[in-house]
């Protein structure tokens, strides 16, 4: 399974400009392009403010770098020249067992991103954009 924590960059500064209205409607485009990255078998919820999760059940953990390419792809559109926006991403896999890590991980992962900017790549078992929880 992969886990994928998203936040929405700039959300203030776009609800500050545009307004809430604005703000929200681009909540809701945000949330329908990642219910398209999903299969029945599959979650993309919203945590709360402008964090999102996706749970995509039956994919193997080595497609964490295949996710996160599509959710760039997907999430592309959102972005246009008059918003500020960008995505960090927290994207971790595992076994179904390990949920509760993996959402932990995937959160963790998200703010690393955040604060970074650049996506990383795994060392030395160290927390990065892709990890996996299974090795």
């Amino acid at each position: 399974m992969v886990v994928a924590g998203i936040d929405v960059d700039g959300l203030k500064a776009a609800n500050d400009t545009y307004g809430h209205a604005y703000g929200d409607n681009l909540l809701r485009t945000v949330a329908h392009k990642l219910q398209d990255c999903c299969r029945i078998k599959d979650f993309a919820l919203r945590a709360g403010g402008d964090e999102f999760l996706l749970i995509l059940r039956e994919v193997p953990h080595r497609k964490v770098a295949w996710l996160k390419a599509a959710l760039n792809l997907r999430l592309q559109t959102v972005v246009q020249r008059l918003t500020p926006i960008s995505f960090s991403y927290g994207i971790v896999g595992g076994d179904i067992t390990q949920l509760r890590s993996l959402l932990l991980m995937a959160d963790q992962l998200m703010y690393a991103h955040k604060r970074q900017r650049e996506p990383l790549i795994p060392q030395n078992g160290q927390l990065s954009l892709f990890h996996s929880a299974t090795g």
